[in-house]
């Protein structure tokens, strides 16, 4: 028994010891250089600009065209480039990427940061801005009379949604504690609209987000 008591004393020594010394030897982040060029992007910039705090691109893909082409035209400085990304709203359409090509070096790095303290925000969904109450002009006549008034309508296409494929079923997603009260409410005046919680949708289905209700 005093060789145990003795051997768990030793180890949990040892194990003092090391949670002592990791914060000690922890590595942190390396200081960045100075960079030699910084292209600015924001939301209430043109790809047509030229990356300056004056003229920023609206795009982390045009910011990252402009990069390559700094490569393709010389070896990038000493001090690297830096991508200032301005605080605010942008669209996503696609998935941005960046290969091995993109990379710097650690003398010269390629970094795109956010602006402190700016909150740059990449949406990929469609924000549905400008619902109105349904009027009778818009007819849907089996939507109850006591239920009109708390009926809210939203043209797609007002808000840029054309791109709706052929044959392709329009989906409500909504969470599983939602849906069956939704569905429970829009059955009656629009019998044919699919509502699923995300949890029902099968892996394999293509699912192409259009908007988002918040």
């Amino acid at each position: 028994m005093t060789t145990l008591i003795r051997t768990a004393a030793r180890y949990a020594g040892t194990a003092l010891m090391l949670l002592m010394v990791l914060p000690a030897v922890r590595a942190g982040v390396p200081p960045q250089p100075t960079p030699a060029v910084t292209l600015h992007v924001s939301p209430r910039g043109s790809d047509a600009g030229d990356g300056t705090s004056a003229r920023p691109f609206a795009s982390l893909e045009r910011a990252r065209e402009a990069v390559r082409a700094l490569r393709q035209a010389a070896p990038i400085p000493a001090g690297g480039v830096v991508v200032l990304i301005q605080g605010g709203e942008y669209a996503v359409t696609k998935t941005f990427t960046l290969s091995a090509g993109d990379s710097g070096s650690a003398a010269a790095p390629i970094r795109f940061v956010a602006a402190e303290p700016a909150r740059p925000v990449f949406r990929g969904g469609t924000r549905l801005l400008g619902w109105r109450r349904l009027a009778p002009a818009d007819g849907y006549p089996l939507v109850p009379e006591e239920s009109r008034a708390k009926v809210w309508i939203l043209d797609l296409q007002t808000c840029g949604i054309t791109n709706l494929l052929p044959g392709a079923q329009p989906v409500l997603l909504t969470n599983p504690v939602v849906r069956p009260h939704l569905r429970h409410l829009l059955e009656r005046a629009l019998p044919h609209l699919v509502v699923l919680s995300h949890s029902e949708v099968p892996m394999d289905v293509r699912v192409i987000n259009l908007g988002t209700v918040a």
